[in-house]
């Protein structure tokens, strides 16, 4: 008859626990990798959306600052040419310069503006 050790019996369930804690371990890498990639992938979809969208909103921004620059130099020709009867304010309003921006960005307001 064999004699086993007392060292072979627990050597045995010690390896059995770690193999065991190490399948354990790798499932659930394994599952959070799955779930992450699940989070992740709407997120690649709609962050260049939303740069994209930043940059438009962006652009916008730009033109309106560029519409009231034009108002407010408008406005001011206008007035001092009325009070002053000088020709020159009449002249200094540059309306091309509006027309062209307006045009140039036209695709991002969404409407076809006349030349």
């Amino acid at each position: 008859m064999e004699r086993r050790s007392a060292y072979s019996g627990i050597g045995f369930r010690l390896t059995f626990f770690l193999v065991a804690l190490c399948v354990l371990i790798g499932g659930s890498g394994g599952y959070t990798i799955l779930r992450f990639q699940s989070v992740i992938a709407p997120l690649e979809r709609e962050i260049p959306d939303v740069l994209q969208e930043l940059d438009r909103t962006q652009r916008l921004s730009e033109i309106a600052s560029t519409i009231r620059y034009f108002d407010e130099l408008l406005s001011h020709s206008v007035h001092n040419f009325i009070f002053t009867g000088e020709e020159i304010w009449e002249q200094r309003y540059p309306g091309k310069g509006l027309s062209r921006c307006l045009r140039r960005d036209q695709h991002l307001v969404g409407y076809g503006l006349a030349t």
